[in-house]
């Protein structure tokens, strides 16, 4: 097959899988490749295959200020091409793609394939209307009773968001949960009220498979089949994979899919198959680019490039042929991945363990050559060599602070600290709690003080993850609730030097936030205290409970309403 010789995209996503993927795939077949809704600093934007950055605003509100951004770059270079990889990324293509094609050819799906297709429930039902099998499952108000929750299903249970993420807030990705139980279930309600509602599905045990394809008009123009080797523990995208033999029963299903939605464009098809049974049931279509993508890429099957050809050239034949058993690994959620299984239960069924000796057998692929990381390739090495770098930047920024943690947890170290953080709120006027998002930690102490302590002039909070607006974890809402503090309203603000200098004291809750704040910002000299540190017992530290279960929030949040306690008593024996 030709490769084209020339030709310009513009390729709007982020992140180190599916968009370095599509650059990468681009750039080797010739095409000059720019790319935009990412920030500066993402790995993907040290691929060679890069031409040119392109700032682009995120899509909030209406979009006006994302569509006149578009819209300037669209005048100023001509594309063949504009591709979203990501959802935060094709959703505003897919609501402005009228006026963007004014310009230049865009990427998008048709009305019915992209409402369905991005829309669980709907695309459940369809399934269930064209006989693809799917697990007992309801939807239903998030404010209905427990009872009415679990009537004809059997715990445990899925609750999962009508779509990952909706038009007016494109910045958080709303998660899938899991409840064993009836309490789980009713907190889980709660978790999940802002949705209106829910869909329950009974829990089925098995590996994640996915069908990709490449359609046009409904026809399936040619297909891979991965499967998932290392999957979270308790589900989500996986971080190992290899490619498969088509399953005769998942593409049938997939190819009915198509057919109904009258697709266009790329998809996968994701399905859960039990390998003692053989039992297979559909999950979901992934009407995108999709996470697993290098492990296609390294296996031939080339994607990004097929769309290109299918949509820019009007081809139509494709290679249906792939060697089976390549593997390709997301390095660093690899590491995090080993680690977890390494501590797991493996008498716990709804953990998606593996058995050591398999993950010991695992660098035979790597001598037998089918063995791919998914950033590191030899014709495009920075952005791996810059994911390695970050890994060791993590590993010894871990030891420094556990090292840098076990001195502070010293008892006499411990006292020192105690007794100036408590001299030092007594002195105070105005308090800042600085974590890093400025989600989780930070805004409860905020909220929890302006309740406890209104006499103080000034209470802020801020963090230093630079991106800005964006509201807490539904598992923070919930268990902040619990505590009487509503944090749904909630938006992240950026720590800036006008904030430190305002402040008479700034709390933080782990050495990394102390070290950031300490770093970049000179006025914060001799103002940083662990709030940890007023407690009258324990560890001086708390943890960051970013995305970890309710019970974990609940937890993190009690030990932060007794620092703010404390503070409330500082501050009383010193009045003005």
């Amino acid at each position: 097959m030709s490769r084209p010789a020339h030709g310009k995209v513009l390729v709007l996503g982020q992140g180190q899988r599916a968009f370095l993927s599509v650059i990468r795939s681009l750039g080797r077949a010739g095409l000059t490749v720019h790319v935009g809704m990412c920030s500066r600093e993402d790995i993907a934007l040290r691929s060679r295959y890069v031409r040119q950055y392109h700032q682009v605003p995120p899509y909030v509100g209406d979009g006006t200020d994302w569509l006149a951004a578009m819209r300037a770059i669209l005048t100023e270079s001509t594309f063949d091409l504009v591709i979203p990889c990501t959802d935060p990324s094709l959703i505003p293509i897919q609501i402005h793609r009228n006026e963007l094609s004014e310009f230049t050819k865009v990427y998008s799906l048709g009305e019915k394939a992209f409402e369905i297709a991005f829309d669980k429930v709907a695309s459940s039902k369809l399934a269930v209307s064209l006989g693809v099998p799917v697990p007992r499952e309801k939807v239903i108000a998030t404010d209905r009773p427990v009872e009415e929750v679990l009537e004809g299903l059997t715990l445990p249970l899925v609750f999962k968001p009508p779509s990952s993420f909706t038009t007016s807030d494109l910045s958080t990705k709303r998660r899938v949960y899991r409840a064993r139980t009836m309490e789980e279930v009713a907190r889980l309600l709660d978790t999940c009220r802002p949705w209106g509602q829910v869909q329950v599905q009974e829990n089925f045990i098995g590996r994640g498979v996915g069908v990709e394809v490449l359609a046009q008009r409904g026809e399936v123009l040619t297909a891979f089949q991965h499967v998932r080797v290392h999957e979270p523990l308790a589900g989500g995208g996986s971080s190992y994979r290899q490619s498969a033999r088509i399953a005769p029963d998942l593409m049938a299903w997939t190819e009915r899919l198509m057919r109904a939605l009258d697709y266009t464009g790329v998809a996968m098809v994701e399905f859960r198959t039990d390998p003692k049974s053989g039992r297979s049931i559909f999950i979901e279509v992934n009407g995108r680019f999709w996470g697993s993508l290098p492990v296609a890429l390294a296996a031939g099957v080339d994607f990004p490039l097929y769309l290109y050809q299918m949509l820019v050239e009007g081809r139509r034949e494709f290679p249906r042929r792939y060697p089976v058993g390549v593997h390709s690994r997301n390095l660093f959620p690899d590491i995090r991945w080993l680690l977890g299984n390494l501590k797991a239960d493996r008498s716990d069924p709804l953990l998606q363990t593996r058995s050591l000796w398999k993950v010991a057998a695992e660098p035979l692929n790597v001598l037998l050559g089918r063995e791919h990381v998914d950033t590191l390739v030899a014709d495009d090495p920075a952005p791996g060599v810059g994911e390695c770098a970050e890994i060791l930047r993590t590993v010894f920024r871990k030891a420094g602070s556990v090292l840098t943690c076990a001195c502070r947890r010293s008892p006499v170290a411990r006292t020192i600290a105690t007794a100036r953080a408590r001299r030092a709120a007594r002195r105070a006027r105005s308090v800042l709690f600085v974590c890093k998002g400025n989600i989780c930690h930070s805004p409860f102490a905020e909220l929890c003080a302006r309740r406890e302590i209104p006499g103080l002039e000034a209470i802020e909070s801020a963090g230093y993850y630079p991106v800005a607006d964006r509201p807490s974890p539904d598992n923070a809402c919930t268990a902040a609730a619990e505590h009487g503090i509503e944090l749904r309203s909630h938006r992240s603000r950026l720590l800036d030097d006008e904030a430190v200098s305002r402040a008479d004291v700034v709390f933080v809750f782990d050495e990394e936030n102390r070290i950031r704040v300490l770093r970049d910002h000179r006025s914060a000299r001799g103002k940083v205290h662990l709030l940890g540190a007023l407690r009258s017992g324990g560890d001086n530290v708390i943890e960051d409970p970013y995305s970890g279960e309710v019970d974990r929030f609940l937890a993190t949040y009690a030990l932060i309403a007794e620092a703010i306690a404390e503070l409330k008593v500082c501050l009383a024996s010193n009045p003005r």
